[in-house]
């Protein structure tokens, strides 16, 4: 099976609800957990899944197409963790407490 192919059938597991963890994905997708892992790293990395651990989520449209813009727009100060949206301390310098 081309990766193209695993890595569709790895994203609609998730996307139905099958799955949610690296684990649970091994035994709905089949393969080995190295070709899940692998198949994950690059859905995180085309920003239509979000990893936390084990854990695995596919990400809405609007936090994906935030997500690329944020990567890929400089001077932005701004950055997503667990689906929150912050601006980092190196950007709070202006800040008065």
């Amino acid at each position: 099976m081309k990766t193209e192919e695993f890595d569709w059938m790895v994203y609609h597991v998730i996307v139905w609800g099958q799955a949610a963890t690296i684990p649970d994905l091994v035994e709905h997708a089949g393969g080995d957990a190295k070709a899940v892992k692998e198949s994950v790293d690059r859905l995180v990395s085309y920003l239509l899944l979000e990893r936390d651990g084990e854990k695995v989520r596919a990400l809405s449209v609007e936090e994906s197409i935030l997500k690329c813009q944020l990567k890929n727009t400089a001077g932005i100060p701004l950055e997503i963790e667990n689906g929150v949206i912050k601006i980092p301390d190196f950007a709070r310098s202006g800040d008065k407490q």
